[in-house]
């Protein structure tokens, strides 16, 4: 049984305030965002980082379990060009 939106149970009762997450929960997020707006998302495999495109929006994710609640921050900003602004919070 779930509870609460996707987003709720990823970044917390307080969605404006960004933190740490794990790497899969955010990449879970972003490819449920991309597939109900209908958008394309890429994956390609550099040496340390996977390196994203997300309709005309492109970011890397380090391979780190966790990532660290700025990088959370600058890639879910980075996709409000594509998703909109607040994305994160309605889903």
């Amino acid at each position: 049984m779930h509870r609460g939106s996707i987003s709720e149970r990823l970044l917390g009762a307080h969605r404006s305030l960004i933190r740490a997450m794990k790497r899969i929960d955010l990449l879970r997020l972003i490819r449920v965002s991309a597939r109900a707006r209908g958008i394309v998302v890429t994956e390609r495999e550099g040496g340390n980082h996977t390196k994203f495109t997300v309709g005309s929006v492109n970011f890397v994710v380090g391979r780190h379990r966790e990532l660290k609640s700025w990088e959370t921050r600058q890639i879910l900003q980075a996709l409000a060009r594509e998703f909109g602004e607040g994305w994160w919070k309605s889903e």
